[in-house]
């Protein structure tokens, strides 16, 4: 006769306690056997873990990737309308502030596109453009005389601003009123073209207004009523 240890488990509501005596005979090997099988059975108990199986995780791949393939095209255009309507308002602005400060001063005063920050030099311009006090109406900042209000860089992302209409396209000028001699409007556009294009019309007395879709074709309608155009 002899004695071994044989694990015996006893469960207790969330305890779990183990009771070590047993009395086998040597003759006996079915003792044997007993202790190995409750150590097998803890050690199993021990090391089970609990995850993700392989089907599941290509289910939720394959949502995720669904998913991104709807919101990039969603994110892309959001981002490309807030450009268009960041770069609409700055150069509104530029233009509330040549009004203002011509009627403020009572001297002329000239909005225009600028690749340099200093000088007139261009008609395209989503490549700058400046406001600056012009007391000759020459279109040129004289120094001694005529002071720079506002210097605004290239615009870029593949913008465009032209003009359409105005007796210059790389030039307005406001008088001494505020007013202008002649009508027109600013065009902004992308690459996505007329459909997403954004204007600004300006009348005879200098007041500016964003351009709407009067005939509710999908595009805006410039000065004269008549549909926008890219660039």
């Amino acid at each position: 006769m002899i004695t071994l240890p044989v694990l015996r488990e006893y469960r207790h509501s969330k305890n779990t306690h183990y009771h070590s005596s047993a009395t086998c005979h040597s003759s006996f090997p079915w003792c044997w056997s007993l202790v190995v099988i409750d150590t097998i059975t803890l050690g199993m108990q021990m090391k089970v873990q609990t995850g993700f199986t392989l089907t599941e995780l290509l289910v939720a791949v394959a949502v995720f990737a669904i998913t991104v393939s709807f919101a990039v095209p969603n994110f892309r255009e959001f981002i490309a309308n807030n450009r268009l309507v960041s770069t609409t308002n700055d150069f509104v602005s530029s233009l509330l502030v040549g009004r203002s400060e011509a009627a403020k001063r009572k001297v002329t005063v000239t909005v225009c596109g600028s690749s340099d920050g200093a000088s007139c030099n261009t008609s395209s311009w989503e490549n700058g453009w400046i406001v600056f006090t012009d007391i000759d109406g020459d279109g040129t900042l004289d120094s001694g005389t005529d002071e720079m209000l506002q210097v605004n860089s290239a615009v870029g992302n593949s913008l465009t601003i032209r003009t359409v209409g105005f007796a210059q396209a790389g030039r307005v000028q406001y008088g001494p009123k505020g007013t202008i001699d002649s009508t027109g409007s600013f065009k902004l556009c992308d690459s996505r073209g007329a459909s997403y294009a954004r204007a600004i019309n300006i009348n005879i007395t200098g007041r500016t207004r964003l351009a709407t879709d009067d005939d509710s074709d999908g595009i805006v309608n410039d000065y004269s009523g008549g549909n926008l155009t890219c660039p």
